[in-house]
């Protein structure tokens, strides 16, 4: 079956807004591969973007998963192939022809993974932005060094550095608290009650509540020196966090 020649996308108009409106489907470069979307993720870059970055007219999206219809001619990746279930990530409200809230998108053959087959694609959309982010705020922003994982998880042991991860329970905390318990750290975390259980499934060795009232004290008498600190929340939680840690020792904090 041939491609359209058009699509619906959510592209970005005057005023701060975005609109559903009918554009070309993206042509490729040489190292593309076009992508049917099937499930996209939400994150708060893609209003954040529509508010106050983005100019009018730029597709909206990132995070997304699919089905690949075309590949280049000198795509890198040349594991793909026409048929293939893939998810990523693109920078989304940055180009007219580039963004994942659309019914298809382009990007770098190399930018992909192959979704496997007990992974449906809702699931499999949400591995792009947020796992990113957790990265880049662990070994970038904390500079965590990045150990050789070719044997595996670096084991916890007692004597591990402890790492809180603020707002466990969010989709950028779950990633953190697995990447920082594979790293070979403690991961100390906050989360409303209920998610208590989930967050220790995905090896969280603490769990405190959420309310900063509550787990202000907890925090300062259990762990008097913590080696690094993530947090997961808007700026109004973020001094929160801030006001609530200040009477623990220095610390690396993003």
């Amino acid at each position: 079956m041939s491609l359209p020649a058009k699509m619906r996308a959510l592209v970005t108009v005057e005023g701060k807004k975005a609109e559903v409106k009918e554009v070309p489907v993206p042509s490729l470069d040489a190292d593309e591969i076009l992508v049917r979307v099937k499930a996209v993720t939400l994150n708060p870059t893609d209003w954040k973007h529509i508010q106050y970055i983005a100019p009018p007219g730029v597709t909206v999206g990132c995070d997304f998963a699919g089905v690949v219809e075309q590949i280049g001619p000198d795509a890198k990746n040349t594991s793909l192939k026409k048929g293939d279930r893939v998810a990523g990530f693109v920078h989304g409200s940055k180009d007219a022809d580039r963004g994942s809230f659309a019914e298809f998108l382009k990007t770098n053959s190399e930018l992909v993974a192959k979704i496997p087959d007990n992974f449906d694609d809702a699931a499999a959309s949400a591995l792009g932005v947020g796992g990113e982010t957790a990265v880049q705020a662990l070994f970038h922003r904390l500079a965590i060094p990045v150990p050789d994982y070719s044997h595996g998880a670096v084991p916890v042991t007692d004597d591990s550095p402890e790492l809180l991860v603020w707002a466990g329970s969010t989709s950028v905390g779950q990633w953190a608290v697995q990447i920082g318990h594979a790293t070979g750290y403690k991961v100390i975390t906050t989360a409303s009650p209920k998610n208590h259980e989930l967050l220790k499934q995905l090896a969280a060795c603490w769990c405190g509540h959420f309310c900063i009232d509550l787990v202000g004290r907890d925090l300062q008498q259990t762990f008097v020196l913590l080696d690094g600190v993530t947090d997961l929340l808007e700026p109004a939680g973020d001094r929160a966090l801030g006001d609530a840690l200040t009477e623990l020792g220095h610390r690396d904090r993003c």
